[in-house]
């Protein structure tokens, strides 16, 4: 009887310790939430191509973990800058060719960034969107290129031409044959520091964490000490300010 008693003892202790484990992974998985199994992965690296207000641009940012939800950044970006009243029109002398009127300078922003990057909505299911806001900030450098057009020097030949930038003093719209080639004046361009700020919110959209795919909203705001004049029929401007929409793509790795 008591050997009885023992063996069933055993087998019951033996038999509910089989059951826990087989059923402990389905119960952890339905109580515990997604964010305590996710990995943390240290450090990322990405690209971007953007679209802006006043024109297009490229990014590059790397990244290190600050916490389960925050990430310190860094970033490197280049955009282009188009005058909301740069029209192209055509030559009266040569209808073939179309150039700026009124416009003075191309500017080009450099900007070198440092900031954080926090989720506010994480993803509960791989196909899932996480929601983060970055808030970035640094040195920006402005390259203003000379814009130049093809002028009239003579009154028979098309060939009396000279290419100097736009004068709206001496300029006419009947003495210009068109724009000049992107290169002429490259070697004036003038460097203009400044500084900025960034804000944006970014939907990342992969189905791993390992993947940086990202669609970014966002806005930039440099000042410069030193006023830049880009169309000849306004004042200097110290302030540039610019939406955009990004597609960032990367990894993320321990």
């Amino acid at each position: 009887m008591k050997k009885q008693l023992i063996f069933t003892t055993i087998f019951t202790v033996w038999f509910a310790t089989i059951m826990a484990q087989t059923t402990a992974p389905v119960v952890t998985q339905n109580i515990l939430p997604a964010s305590v199994t996710k990995i943390l992965f240290n450090k990322e690296q990405s690209c971007g191509a953007m679209i802006t207000t006043s024109g297009w641009g490229l990014n590059f940012r790397s990244g290190k973990a600050k916490g389960a939800k925050t990430r310190q950044m860094l970033s490197l970006e280049f955009t282009t800058y188009r005058h909301p009243k740069e029209i192209k029109i055509k030559s009266i002398l040569d209808a073939s060719q179309k150039y700026r009127y009124g416009k003075i300078a191309t500017p080009y922003f450099i900007r070198a960034s440092a900031g954080v990057q926090k989720v506010l909505f994480d993803k509960e299911t791989p196909n899932a969107i996480q929601v983060r806001y970055l808030l970035m900030a640094g040195p920006t450098l402005v390259l203003a290129k000379p814009y130049y057009v093809e002028y009239k020097t003579g009154v028979k030949h098309s060939s009396d031409r000279v290419s100097k930038q736009f004068n709206p003093l001496t300029t006419t719209i009947d003495s210009i044959y068109g724009g000049s080639s992107f290169f002429t004046g490259i070697g004036r361009t003038l460097p203009y520091p400044a500084i900025h700020a960034k804000a944006a919110l970014s939907f990342e959209y992969a189905n791993n964490d390992e993947d940086i795919k990202a669609l970014e909203i966002g806005a930039n705001i440099d000042y410069l000490p030193i006023p830049l004049q880009v169309f000849a029929y306004e004042n200097r401007r110290p302030v540039f300010f610019q939406l955009y929409v990004s597609f960032n793509f990367g990894s993320r790795w321990y």
